[in-house]
């Protein structure tokens, strides 16, 4: 994995007490660990645009798994690309049982900060993990 200190939600991750991030190749290289579990966390980037930004605002503001089935129950398929106008920055564990969602806007050039950290763990994180399609079971 990217060295988890080196990603914008780096911060949040590191400072998780269900995380474990254990350094090999001298230092170089992290593996990052969802502890419940024991399982890898891996990292991924998306972008998204259109409709899709809505989405992601509605995730990122849900206050229940309620709210992430209602989304999921839409069937709004995110709209993907290989640049737009929001970029999320994703760890999500190999068993989908955590989940870190950050996003950014593109504003006068670059990607801004939108909000903090999300951390969605158990069955809601897994919810998060097929809404945003990311079925990658490693």
């Amino acid at each position: 994995m990217t060295k988890i200190s080196s990603l914008g939600i780096g911060d949040a991750m590191a400072s998780h007490p269900h995380i474990d991030i254990k350094k090999r190749w001298f230092g170089i290289k992290e593996d990052v660990f969802y502890t419940p579990t024991g399982k890898k966390i891996n990292y991924h980037e998306m972008y998204v645009k259109g409709k899709s930004c809505a989405i992601i605002d509605n995730l990122m503001h849900s206050e229940s798994a309620e709210e992430i089935d209602d989304l999921l129950k839409s069937r709004t398929k995110l709209e993907t690309s290989s640049n737009g106008n929001e970029r999320l920055e994703v760890c999500l564990s190999d068993d989908q049982n955590f989940a870190a969602i950050q996003t950014y806007r593109y504003e006068g050039y670059i990607y801004r900060k939108l909000n903090d950290v999300r951390i969605f763990e158990g069955e809601t994180a897994q919810k998060v993990a097929e809404l945003l399609n990311l079925n990658f079971i490693h």
